[in-house]
């Protein structure tokens, strides 16, 4: 979100140099300023001991494509808990360890999405009223499944991330989790 208007006073913001930054937009009734503002939102691929990936549908967002369990972080929230929140309110699984991937900005939504790959046991999902439905996929399968990748697509990116440790740790990966859960 670019500022007009000081969200404290309502001030028509300037722009001021603010170093390195350049010009920014400012107050001179708070002397404030006020930096390009967005969201920020976790994604997380499930993974389970067989290899597979849960993918979901959610017809609100997509009726052709699956996704995988994403969400807005909340206030004083880290981005560990959010991830594990999310995961727990979608398909009521609890995660015993993430390992976090990278970042991404989503420009269809203008976010900075926070990727984790999630390993847990497969078990029974439960899902929330905004999950239609959500299945266990072989993870080499789950590409043609999703949206198609794009520039800085977060669910191939942790797509990606996950065959490539896949294919180099498989069995060490499973007798990880197993010692886990």
């Amino acid at each position: 979100m670019k500022h007009i208007f000081c969200a404290c006073c309502g001030q028509k913001l300037t722009l001021h140099l603010a170093g390195d930054d350049g010009l920014v937009p400012y107050c001179e009734a708070c002397k404030k300023f006020w930096f390009d503002s967005f969201s920020t939102c976790i994604i997380v691929l499930i993974t389970n001991e067989n290899g597979e990936v849960l993918l979901l549908r959610q017809n609100y967002l997509s009726k052709q494509h699956a996704t995988i369990v994403s969400g807005y972080m909340k206030t004083c929230e880290n981005a560990e808990q959010a991830a594990r929140r999310e995961v727990m309110e979608e398909v009521g699984i609890c995660l015993p360890r993430m390992r976090y991937v990278g970042s991404c900005w989503f420009y269809s939504s203008e976010l900075l999405m926070l990727g984790y790959i999630g390993y847990a046991k497969t078990k029974e999902i439960r899902l929330s009223e905004e999950v239609d439905e959500a299945v266990w996929v072989a993870a080499e399968d789950a590409a043609q499944y999703v949206v198609p990748k794009t520039r800085n697509s977060p669910v191939h990116m942790l797509l990606e991330a996950y065959l490539a440790e896949k294919s180099g740790t498989d069995q060490s990966m499973k007798d990880d989790i197993n010692g886990l859960i």
